[in-house]
């Protein structure tokens, strides 16, 4: 028999296969403008947006960054590292935290924020994980590495028959609830 543990860690490697979607910003060391990406299926990137000077430009990645041993590492890496916190469950609080984080020239994971909140113990606790991972494969256009930036979802979901207290799930709606209306999702 599966313990509650094993339930979670299942979970959160199913959601983490959504770091695949991952929305990634490229940052020109150079020049210091940055730029969306899409990914295409031969793993290139193509960048546009405006710097800080006028005009869009158009940026062309070789390589993208890479966690360490790739997706599945990755996946893995956050189902073997993010744990729920005890109050985040005693609340109810679930969903998908989104990340931005950047990879710098060195493949460190630095500037992590939280873009999109669920609950401030998930926040943190997703931050947390990002903040202590490896050095990636950093990014590299005609033979330089290059800053990228990554949004990155983390979900977090609870099993059906959580008991949950009545109180704190009130107090994470309401809050939730004011974090929507603050940036005006719906």
């Amino acid at each position: 028999s599966r313990g509650l543990g094993d339930v979670y860690k299942r979970q959160l490697a199913l959601s983490a296969a959504m770091a695949s979607f991952a929305q990634t910003h490229v940052m020109d060391v150079n020049t210091k403008k940055t730029a969306a990406a899409a990914t295409d299926s031969t793993n290139n990137a193509t960048a546009t947006g405006k710097g800080r000077d006028k005009g869009v430009f158009v940026c062309h990645i070789d390589e993208m960054p890479q966690f360490p041993g790739g997706e599945k590492a990755l996946m893995k890496y956050l189902s073997n590292n993010v744990r729920y916190p005890k109050g985040a469950i005693k609340s109810g609080a679930q969903g998908r935290v989104v990340l931005q984080f950047v990879v710098d020239e060195d493949g460190r994971v630095t500037d992590v924020k939280t873009v999109r909140s669920v609950h401030p113990l998930l926040d943190a606790e997703a931050e947390r994980v990002a903040r202590g991972m490896p050095d990636w494969k950093p990014g590299r256009r005609e033979g330089k590495n290059m800053r990228v930036k990554y949004t990155l979802p983390i979900s977090f979901k609870m099993p059906t028959g959580t008991i949950v207290n009545p109180k704190a799930y009130q107090e994470w709606r309401r809050y939730l609830k004011a974090q929507r209306d603050s940036t005006g999702m719906k």
